[in-house]
């Protein structure tokens, strides 16, 4: 990461394909800045928890659903 005192990266973008921006009820970057979740909402309400690399999304979302 950046040096004591420099200031954060811009922001990250990160591109959801496939979902409705209606359906989702919230996001967020872990603070090590390597996870990615957003909350989901439809039939079940789902976390999506997606690996992050230099900004970008790096793999599949492990899901999980919440009754």
């Amino acid at each position: 990461g950046p040096p004591a005192g420099a200031p954060e990266a811009k922001g990250v973008r990160l591109e959801l394909k496939d979902l409705p921006k209606t359906a989702i009820q919230g996001y967020g970057l872990s603070p090590d800045r390597q996870t990615f979740g957003v909350a989901v909402n439809g039939p079940t309400t789902r976390l999506l928890l997606y690996p992050v690399s230099g900004g970008k999304i790096e793999g599949e979302a492990l899901e999980i659903q919440m009754p």
